[in-house]
This record gives structure tokens, sequence and C-alpha cells, in this order.
């Protein structure tokens, strides 16, 4: 079954159309990297698959029911939502700050189970920051407070995981090992959607890619069909540089297209 599912999808604010006719599935063990130039509809479209946003038109099905019909406790524990710079307000300890993730699990006043502290156990090990256990969030870096709220989402242990540029402001090793955590999840059974600004990464460790333009699906293929053409090149106005490593390939930006090629039209 899949996991999630969107059709005819349609958003508007005021008289702008910020998403229009999308379609997309997304199949659980399927890490999906959405893509597409600054304003092109990605947050948006992250924030009606996790229930925050409703669309003008179209149907969004989790697991095969109507999403804007599942309990809001039941949609917070299948799906895992992290923010595009998720902050924390409240100066609790980055322990505390993870066990959050654990609520949507437990009943009103009750204490933290077993699995519940096994689970952000887990969670703060997989992203580094059990070291920081007993920091106040407030205190840390901007990178640092980014691991935590990823590890906050982990310890949910969604079955569909959506992440908003969850890469941003972390260091090369830590954004490798945040996409490997997320491919582990995907390889592990849960859906994974993450949105990327960074084309060497979503080629190297997303399963597909959606690439929107203008609030439209413009393509939506894994990384090799995808570098096998020039859509990205066209979408973004961009050169790529190709390579390939371990039999795969890959591609970095690597110059902006003339405005006078043709392609640059989105």
């Amino acid at each position: 079954m899949t996991a999630i599912e969107i059709r005819g999808l349609d958003v508007r604010i005021g008289r702008a159309s910020i998403l229009s006719g999308v379609a997309l599935a997304v199949e659980p063990g399927t890490l999906l990297g959405l893509l597409g130039p600054n304003g092109a509809g990605k947050t948006t479209l992250l924030e009606v698959m996790a229930g925050l946003r409703r669309p003008d038109a179209g149907t969004v099905q989790l697991g095969g029911q109507d999403l804007a019909r599942v309990d809001a406790v039941e949609r917070a524990r299948r799906v895992g939502y992290l923010e595009q710079g998720a902050a924390s307000h409240w100066p609790l300890s980055v322990e505390r700050t993870v066990g959050l993730g654990r609520l949507p699990h437990r009943s009103l006043w009750s204490r933290p189970s077993g699995d519940d502290a096994a689970a952000v156990e887990a969670a703060m090990a997989a992203c580094d920051v059990a070291q920081l256990r007993a920091r106040d969030v407030t205190t840390l870096s901007g990178g640092e407070r980014a691991r935590v709220m990823f590890a906050r989402c982990l310890a949910g242990t969604p079955e569909v995981l959506l992440a908003d540029e969850p890469v941003a402001g972390l260091d090369p090793a830590h954004q490798i090992r945040c996409l490997q955590l997320l491919a582990d999840r995907a390889a592990g059974g849960v859906a994974v959607v993450v949105v990327l600004h960074d084309l060497a990464l979503a080629l190297r460790f997303c399963d597909r890619i959606c690439l929107l333009s203008d609030g439209r699906v413009a393509a939506d293929a894994p990384p090799a069909e995808l570098l096998a053409g020039d859509r990205i090149e066209t979408v973004y106005g961009i050169e790529l540089a190709r390579h390939s490593r371990d039999g795969r390939a890959y591609a970095m930006p690597w110059n902006l297209r003339s405005p006078t090629d043709p392609r640059t039209t989105r």
C-alpha cells in the first residue's frame, strides 16, 4: 500500500497559485527528494502532506485514508514533520526536547515508558547529540540545535517522515550523516520525503527525485534517469558537471546557462 498519495493538488494564497495539479505517491521504503528553485512550492507541499495546510483542491491519503479524516493524535504518531529551521523557544534540556517527540505515543499525564526512553536514546545517538543531553537547547549553536530537532522527529518513530531542508546549517560530515540516517529509515520501511537544495546530496542518496517548478511537477524519476536528460538544468537554468563514482552517476552545479539559451525557460 502507498504510504502517502496526493492527487490533483491545488493550493492558492490570495490570487497566487502556489501548487497546481500536483500528483505524487510515496511508497514505504522510499527516500524521495523534493527539489526545485526558490518559490517552487516545496515547503507548501510538505505542509499539505503533514496535514498542516488544507489544499484548495485535490486529495491527500495516508495509508489509503483521507488525511483530513485521520485523528490529530494518530496523525502525529504516524507522520513526523521536521520544519525548516525548526527552533526551540523553551529552556529545556536536549534530552527533554528530544523526548517531546514521544508525546503522541503517551496518554495524558503518563510518565515515559521504557520504549519512550529507548527511542529517545536511539535518536540522540543517531543524530550525534547524546553528549549534549544536559545542555539547555537554547544555548546550542545553530547546527547543534538543528540536529536536536532532527532527533526529536526521529524519536517519534513515524511511518512517514517529512523533512524540510534538514541539512541547512550543518557541516559536511553531519550533512552526510543526516542523509544516511534518512536513507537508513527508508531502508527500514519508512516513507521519507526530504526537501533539499544540495543537488549532489540529493542525487547521491535519494531513490527518487520529484522536481517542482512554478508549483507543478516538472519531473519525478530516479536520479540516474534525471541525469540522462537536461530537465534539472532546464528547471534551474544552470549547467551541471557530471561525474560518476562506484558505478553511480552524480553531478554538481557548475555554471549558469546563458539567458539566450531557450532551455532556461521553465
